[in-house]
């Protein structure tokens, strides 16, 4: 049987994500997903003492989080593979355990412990920016931030009790559509453990609609089907029922004059349900 870290790299292999930016100007969406401001209670340029140090670094962007973890936000101009090397090199130097290793083609991924899971947690996002190198994102995972304790078990808290552990025949089964020129999203941890998460796409009855999957060992948990593609938030805390809140933008309107639309989802325990303002939450 496969696991969830086969599955990523067998999706992934067939598409390619692509990506722009200026290594000088970070991007709106860059911005967005390193300055929440309601959960960033310091920020300055000083790369954190108890997190390997990146030779080449530079645009150093360090955020302290009211949630109680840390984001390190880097760029670096060499090739995207050279700088997953030395990123695989100094954090392996550190005595970090990894748990995922990922690949869609620009972006790598990996998720880790140190010197336990006990204790720290935490994840590196590495893309790459057009001509301009590559944008780097380390989050460290703090014990306050997620509900759930361990990697291994789903809890009674909110995830659903059958998981799926073998996601490969769920994309053969998935119809031709417009969902095959998407990317699975690996980039995203759901419920702040440390642990990097998986939204795959498929066909829904207005466009492409994202499945949202929490990993706990070698399995996932559905947790809903977003209209929208969610904004790589590595900020933010997690809701009240322990997964984050997320911010979609959702295609309406006509064919050939769509509008689109901001929405904000909510784990409600069971599935991501719209948020509408002005009634209670």
């Amino acid at each position: 049987m496969r696991t969830i870290g086969d599955v990523a790299l067998v999706a992934l292999a067939a598409w390619v994500t692509f990506s722009c930016g200026n290594a000088h100007r970070p991007s709106p969406r860059d911005r967005w997903e390193v300055t929440n401001p309601g959960n960033v209670v310091h920020r300055n340029r000083r790369w954190p003492s108890r997190l390997p140090r990146i030779p080449g670094a530079f645009d150093i962007e360090h955020y302290g989080l009211g949630s109680g973890g840390t984001l390190l936000v880097f760029r670096h101009g060499e090739a995207l593979e050279d700088v997953w090397v030395e990123l695989l090199r100094a954090t392996s130097d550190a005595g970090w355990r990894y748990i995922d290793d990922r690949s869609s083609g620009r972006t790598r991924t990996l998720s880790a412990c140190s010197p336990d899971c006990a204790t720290r947690r935490f994840y590196i996002v590495a893309r790459k920016r057009g001509i301009d190198g590559v944008t780097v994102i380390v989050r460290e995972v703090a014990l306050s931030e997620f509900v759930s304790p361990s990697f291994a078990s789903a809890n009674s808290w909110s995830l659903p009790l059958e998981p799926k552990c073998d996601l490969v025949q769920w994309l053969a089964d998935q119809p031709l559509g417009e969902s095959a020129r998407h990317a699975p999203i690996i980039d995203i941890d759901l419920d702040r453990d440390g642990r990097l998460d998986v939204l795959l796409p498929t066909n829904g009855f207005h466009g492409v609609e994202w499945e949202a999957f929490v990993l706990r060992g070698s399995c996932a948990h559905e947790v809903g089907r977003l209209p929208g593609k969610p904004r790589a938030d590595h900020a933010s805390a997690v809701g009240p029922n322990g997964l984050l809140d997320l911010s979609v933008s959702v295609r309406m309107g006509e064919v050939d004059r769509p509008t689109h639309v901001e929405k904000t989802l909510r784990y409600d325990g069971g599935r991501f349900v719209e948020l509408t303002p002005g009634k209670p939450e």
